[in-house]
């Protein structure tokens, strides 16, 4: 949809990156690419994932979707503040599933100082409330444990996610990337970076559907500790909050897949990394081929049960 952003936030080169200023397609072209999309290759389903889509643009396609009659679904990563309750309502009827949010902490100081989101917490509860009333999946995303983390801003981040209860919670430890402040100013967050530690950056990849403890280990220290150290605490800070009644680690496009496989958001997350583990190719091939058929050809005849998982 967009490519700019116009916050800084501290962990974060997309500013340096594609720029302050967002630069926009228009809904019209937005439409036309997906009306492209879905007859070239059957394709009614979609992920938007712009670093900070701009709500009016948001307001826009959802309201051409639904002008037009377009049948389509798709999950949006959009910052809190780009949203107005209002457009909640808007959003389910075009076809949007879940939207994503990232919250970064549960602690106001670490938002502001550590993390530099430019969100207050008490908005960020109220919008994952609204969009949830409206029949919304949110996804609220954290860095844990951020640079500095305590005892104190540990029980901030928990007990917020406790109360706020979005449908899920997903944590990533710490990556200091290029050009962001984080990585400019380590020293000032206490972060430690080894001499080589961008050039390794640049052939990291992050295995979204492992615990971060199966990542391969950077070499940096924050907070003291070694990043597979970090990575343990961010694992178990996870895994505490469910077994406390708060589903963690799926992301919104794994939730939309996991709809579209007839799985529960839990089986298809722990299916999906024991199959990808051992090299499952026959189990896996199901699951893709699966989706591939909903999201084409959904509610239009049955899956053949040479498929059903």
């Amino acid at each position: 949809f967009s490519r700019g952003c116009p916050n800084r936030c501290n962990f974060c080169g997309h500013a340096n990156k594609s720029g302050l200023k967002r630069r926009s397609k228009s809904a019209e072209n937005i439409m036309k690419e997906f009306q492209y999309i879905s007859k070239l290759h059957g394709a009614r389903v979609f992920r938007n994932g712009d670093s900070n889509t701009p709500g009016d643009l948001i307001k826009a396609v959802a309201e051409r979707i639904v002008q037009d009659g377009l049948e389509v679904e798709y999950a949006l990563i959009t910052h809190v503040n780009n949203l107005k309750t209002e457009f909640y309502e808007l959003l389910k009827r075009s076809g949007c599933f879940s939207v994503f949010f990232g919250i970064e902490s549960g602690n106001q100081r670490v938002v502001d100082k550590i993390i530099n989101k430019g969100l207050k917490l008490e908005k960020a509860k109220e919008a994952i409330s609204k969009a949830q009333e409206q029949g919304l999946f949110v996804v609220t995303t954290y860095i844990y444990p951020t640079p500095g983390e305590t005892a104190e801003t540990t029980k901030d981040t928990y007990d917020f996610i406790k109360d706020s209860h979005p449908d899920v919670a997903t944590f990533c430890p710490p990556i200091v990337t290029p050009k962001s402040n984080w990585g400019d100013n380590p020293e000032k967050f206490g972060i430690e970076l080894n001499d080589n530690y961008f050039d390794e950056l640049m052939f990291f990849t992050p295995a979204l559907f492992y615990p971060p403890t199966m990542w391969e280990p950077m070499s940096c220290k924050i907070n003291g500790k070694s990043f597979f150290e970090i990575a343990q605490e961010s694992d178990k800070f996870a895994r505490d909050l469910e077994a406390d009644g708060i589903l963690t680690q799926v992301m919104e496009d794994a939730a939309l897949m996991a709809k579209h496989c007839d799985m529960s958001y839990v089986d298809f997350r722990d299916n999906v990394r024991h199959y990808l583990t051992v090299g499952d190719q026959k189990n896996m091939q199901k699951i893709v081929q699966k989706i591939n058929y909903s999201v084409s050809n959904a509610n239009e005849k049955r899956l053949d049960s040479s498929l059903a998982l």
